[in-house]
């Protein structure tokens, strides 16, 4: 299912709303994998799986936006399970101008990347090809049987990342200079080497820029 609203930004009320459970392929998602022979990544069963347990996968997900402009303040939700292996690589959140092709774990383009790192067990933000803030090293990122939740927001506080049961693990990270133009688009790359090999599986992307953002954080703001 997908569904994304977005006027233009110059109107004080833009919004931009999408979502994602992948009951079926939506026409926003564009995926590359490599190598090209291997059925991955794919949508079945009701979740994107970009890699599977198989060594040296590459697997990437593309969503268009129909005006990125509107994603100053933002925040992104989903569901993430790495496991089922042997230790897979791992898997990184992109918002910027993306490259028609795969990239993995580490990202691609000069916009904001986070890295969830399973294989170095952290959790990286990134902007601009520099390196804002990272968590100490020994996160186990990797699933045991369930999906973990993540979520990444930005708004005057800061960047935030919350990954399942650790809830908050980077909070109040200034992103100087976050500038997002229309005709970027969000991405999600993950990958398995020679010796670590992992499902890297998502399910229910949430995307919410401009003014349903701030309804969102409202909402959230008076819940008990």
């Amino acid at each position: 299912r997908l569904v994304c609203v977005s006027p233009p930004a110059a109107i004080a009320d833009a919004s931009l709303l999408v979502d994602m459970d992948f009951a079926a392929h939506a026409s926003a998602l564009l995926v590359y994998g490599q190598p090209a022979s291997t059925n991955t990544p794919q949508v079945a069963d009701g979740v994107l799986q970009l890699t599977s347990t198989d060594f040296f996968q590459t697997g990437t997900a593309v969503i268009s936006l129909s005006d990125a402009s509107v994603l100053g303040e933002f925040v992104v939700e989903f569901d993430l399970f790495m496991g089922g292996g042997e230790g897979g690589e791992g898997v990184s959140f992109n918002i910027g101008e993306l490259p028609d092709t795969y990239f993995d774990e580490r990202g691609a383009g000069s916009g904001l990347t986070v890295v969830l790192s399973s294989a170095a067990e952290r959790i990286e933000a990134w902007y601009a090809g520099a390196l804002l803030a990272q968590t100490a090293d020994g996160l186990d990122l990797r699933s045991s049987g369930t999906f973990a939740p993540v979520r990444i927001a930005l708004s005057d506080d800061g960047l935030v990342v919350e990954y399942g049961l650790e809830g908050a693990v980077l909070q109040n990270v200034t992103v100087a200079g976050w500038s997002p133009q229309p005709s970027w688009r969000v991405g999600f790359g993950a990958r398995t080497g020679g010796e670590l090999h992992d499902y890297h599986m998502l399910d229910n992307v949430r995307i919410r820029g401009g003014s349903a953002f701030r309804k969102a954080r409202s909402v959230a703001l008076v819940l008990p």
